[in-house]
């Protein structure tokens, strides 16, 4: 499942998970977007440790705001989350088995660094 989100949920869907969160920053206009949505859907079900939302760039400012503040240029981009930080990107149009192994792969070596890391403080 994909939950669609605006920025007013940003904080609570994205940086406050406990989960890892794939973010896919699209919209309506977008003909890559429209045709990665199905592979993306059934990623979703094949990756059940990890959050997936999508945020549509231009429904708000607020969202274009968005966008801009992670430093996106171009639609499909998927940015990860880990802890409230990105730990990695896809950008561009992919089809199911590589997005599926880009987004396992960006967050196993998310959650390894993480795990290795020492605590702040």
């Amino acid at each position: 499942m994909i939950k669609d989100i605006d920025a007013k949920d940003w904080d609570a869907e994205v940086l406050k998970s406990q989960k890892p969160v794939a973010v896919e920053f699209w919209h309506e206009y977008c003909m890559w977007s429209s045709k990665m949505l199905p592979d993306l859907m059934a990623v979703t079900d094949e990756l059940p440790d990890i959050t997936f939302v999508r945020i549509n760039v231009r429904s708000s400012q607020d969202n274009y705001n968005m966008a801009m503040k992670y430093g996106i240029t171009g639609t499909p981009t998927i940015k990860v989350f880990l802890g409230g930080r990105v730990i990695g990107e896809i950008i561009g149009h992919k089809a199911k088995p590589e997005l599926k192994a880009l987004i396992s792969s960006i967050v196993e070596k998310g959650e390894a660094a993480v795990a290795s890391s020492s605590p702040m403080g």
